[in-house]
């Protein structure tokens, strides 16, 4: 069990000001999404070439703090509802749980809906099962959801280019949940 000066010390912190994001906590937020995203190649997408660039592009951050280091983090964007275009950890077993809790919180929330891929779409597959599938969208909707060209490959998965790099994923979640 956690002392209470533990339990003081470790907060969610939501944040859409771009003030707060860039005085406290960017470099910190990039550090880590430079990290998760290293094994496949880094992050694409607009809005993650630097820290000012998150600042400026990405409206929505939703950090998990220890003491003042950020170790979990879920980054959003405003395009039919609350989008997650991020997520990641510090890399230790504290952070990766909890950036887990994150992600499992918006699907069984209703809240948010996202693209996944990688090693996050095998823990979804491994932590609901066949379950999964009720919170998918089918792979011949996205293209209309996302207004973007999308190539569909299973039922539930597609192969679309961000950033100029071929990447196959699977839309969760629930679409024009804003950012209350």
């Amino acid at each position: 069990m956690k002392t209470f000066i533990e339990y003081m010390a470790e907060s969610y912190i939501n944040l859409s000001n771009n003030d707060d994001k860039k005085k406290m906590y960017a470099n910190q937020v990039f550090g880590i999404l430079q990290k998760s995203y290293a094994k496949i190649g880094g992050i694409h997408g607009s809005g993650f070439s630097s820290p000012e660039d998150m600042i400026q592009n990405i409206p929505y951050w939703k950090l998990f703090k220890r003491d003042d280091t950020i170790i979990a983090c879920i980054l959003y964007k405003d395009k039919n509802g609350r989008k997650l275009v991020a997520l990641g950890s510090d890399g230790s077993e504290e952070g990766k749980k909890i950036a887990k809790r994150m992600l499992r919180d918006d699907i069984e929330r209703n809240r948010a809906y996202g693209e996944v891929s990688d090693a996050v779409l095998k823990y979804l597959q491994k932590t609901y099962g066949d379950e999964l599938k009720e919170f998918l969208i089918p792979s011949t909707e996205v293209g209309k959801i996302l207004k973007k060209e999308v190539t569909p490959t299973g039922d539930y998965t597609y192969k679309r280019s961000i950033g100029g790099v071929e990447h196959e994923k699977a839309m969760y979640g629930s679409l024009g949940k804003g950012f209350k």
